[in-house]
């Protein structure tokens, strides 16, 4: 019993069930890399015009106004765009995933 106390005040022991999420994190981290590869490979598909548009949507940060002024368009017709093209883009993961029964 001492020892299992003195294990137990041990900060550096972990239980079955620390291990156990562990293993879940890293199995879920390999999916998630996965993923990311997949949505690569989607948005690579795009053409340059709709790639630099989630370019300035989503990687800069720019409102849907901002973006519209950018490009020159009217911000419905940019709202519409960046909605087909996830559209797209969903459609083309989830081909993916099915080809790899993800």
């Amino acid at each position: 019993l001492s020892y299992r106390k003195t294990q137990a005040r041990d900060r550096l022991v972990f239980t079955d069930e620390v291990f156990a999420v562990v293993d879940d994190r890293d199995e879920e981290s390999l999916i998630w890399v996965e993923y990311k590869r997949i949505l690569r490979f989607c948005y690579g598909k795009l053409s340059q015009v709709n790639q630099e548009l989630m370019k300035l949507r989503y990687q800069d940060g720019l409102s849907f106004q901002q973006v519209a002024n950018e490009l020159n368009k009217n911000i419905s017709a940019v709202r519409v765009q960046v909605h087909r093209i996830r559209l797209n883009l969903k459609k083309c993961a989830q081909e993916q995933l099915k080809e790899q029964q993800l």
